[in-house]
């Protein structure tokens, strides 16, 4: 067998929950809308509405952003507060911005205003 089919034939197919960020593999993620989920935080997605938070632009230029939405993120995850990242593209004449927004639960939103005012 070549080398190419050794390596791919014995690479575990892994994914990342988009709620906790762990690392699973695929069978142990669970599709919903457009987003996977690990057992666990399908369940407490599907059971809460969720409200944008926080919203960023990252450009080329700019690529900082979509790192401080991610900790923006660590850091409610740091307070128990669930959340996820949503992503969305947009044509910014002839370049491609990326947008990101921080979700939380209906229930969290007013706590997790609070985590950023501090």
């Amino acid at each position: 067998m070549n080398f190419i089919k050794t390596v791919f034939s014995k690479r575990a197919k892994n994914g990342v929950c988009h709620m906790c960020d762990a690392v699973f593999k695929d069978k142990h993620l669970y599709p919903a809308d457009d987003f996977y989920f690990c057992k666990k935080h399908l369940a407490a997605y599907q059971e809460s509405s969720w409200l944008e938070l926080f919203t960023v632009e990252a450009t080329n230029d700019n690529p900082n952003n979509a790192l401080l939405i991610q900790d923006k993120k660590d850091e409610l995850k740091a307070v128990g507060i669930s959340s996820f990242i949503t992503t969305s593209y947009k044509d910014a004449g002839g370049s491609i911005k990326s947008i990101f927004t921080l979700m939380v639960p209906t229930s969290q939103y007013n706590e997790a205003k609070e985590v950023f005012k501090k």
